[in-house]
């Protein structure tokens, strides 16, 4: 079964409805809206609950239309690339070759399009403000996307760096890139002139629902909150910590925690979203403006070690990190780099590491 999500992109005075921030990171899920009191649509999600609507083999391929302006070219693919940088996620936009489909329609191409007859192919969504719209068509059994089409409002806005009355075209793509990989927006407030997510209020991030025109931050470069919410979806590594004592028997109950790392941390509601826990407070974990949120916590993301010393497992946003054990007065710390995967790295207290 084919279905389709769309979400408008508007500009409000001097604030475009476009999301981007980073307080609670939130993907797209097959529980869909939460209900029909709030005017803001798709993007209010049940959360945390349903399956991610993700890629197949974690790539899509976008071709941008030769309507485009190809001054514009470098900058849709900066801005789709910002998602491709996220090291410790295997999400990757593949920029195809240009293609002369400028309209939004179902034909097996991911179009990106700044178009300079919006109004004329679009109607509907002229003269309200809108930057423009993007959609994705996706299949529910099992639940992935299928195609993705960004349309831009070429004809009452001018797409440049965000300077001089230009839209920042990078920043813009980004979003709406984060959209096509498949998370939605940061803040659970109900807008009727802005989609609503799940979480707290974080105006910095990319993926938040507001964008003025970069200020106070870049909003083309992700922060912590959009990387932690890519890589929950498309993690790279799955790690954990296995704790034995120096008889090499498990130890339960062991605490361990981050040093040089976060993780992402599915939340339990609307309210709270996805947090992000680890180091949080260390500015060399944090990406982009290096912003803090509500939302970033200096609680562990491991459970204490179970009855055969294990911890849960977690998706790092880093490769190499530290982790530190404490049990009974002992503290161990040791060095990681994780592989691709799945991997268990075992701490012997007093002994080091495997």
């Amino acid at each position: 079964m084919r279905n389709l999500s769309i979400v408008l992109l508007a500009l409000l005075t001097a604030v475009s409805c476009f999301p981007s921030e980073a307080g609670a990171w939130c993907w797209i899920r097959d529980t869909g809206p939460s209900g029909s009191s709030c005017s803001s649509g798709y993007y209010q999600q049940t959360c945390c609950t349903g399956a991610l609507r993700k890629w197949p083999n974690g790539t899509m391929v976008y071709k941008i239309s030769t309507s485009t302006s190809s001054a514009l070219y470098n900058d849709i693919r900066t801005g789709m690339a910002r998602w491709n940088n996220v090291a410790m996620s295997t999400f990757t936009f593949i920029n195809g070759d240009p293609t002369s489909e400028s309209q939004y329609l179902y034909d097996g191409i991911n179009l990106v399009n700044i178009d300079s007859a919006f109004c004329t192919h679009n109607s509907a969504n002229c003269g309200q403000g809108i930057l423009g719209f993007s959609g994705t068509w996706y299949s529910t059994n099992p639940y992935t996307a299928i195609e993705s089409d960004i349309i831009l409002n070429g004809e009452e806005f001018t797409w440049g760096d965000g300077t001089g009355g230009t839209e920042n075209t990078i920043a813009v793509i980004a979003h709406e890139g984060g959209h096509n990989a498949g998370l939605t927006h940061p803040g659970s407030t109900c807008r009727a002139s802005g989609s609503s997510g799940c979480g707290p209020e974080f105006e910095s991030a990319t993926m938040y629902w507001n964008y003025s025109y970069g200020q106070p931050t870049d909003k083309a470069s992700l922060e912590l909150d959009d990387v932690a919410s890519l890589v929950y979806g498309y993690p790279r590594s799955t790690f954990r910590v296995r704790v034995l004592d120096q008889n090499s028997s498990p130890v339960s109950g062991a605490a361990v925690g981050l040093i040089g790392t976060a993780a992402p941390v599915n939340g339990s509601s609307i309210s709270t979203g996805g947090s992000v826990r680890g180091d949080v407070t260390n500015t060399n974990v944090l990406f982009g403006d290096k912003v803090s949120s509500a939302t970033y916590s200096t609680t562990s993301p491991f459970s204490d070690t179970d009855p055969d010393g294990y911890t849960n497992y977690i998706n790092p946003c880093h490769q190499s990190f530290q982790v530190r054990v404490t049990y009974g007065g002992q503290t161990e710390t040791q060095s990681v780099t994780v592989p691709d995967g799945a991997s268990t790295t075992t701490v012997t207290l007093g002994g080091g590491s495997s």
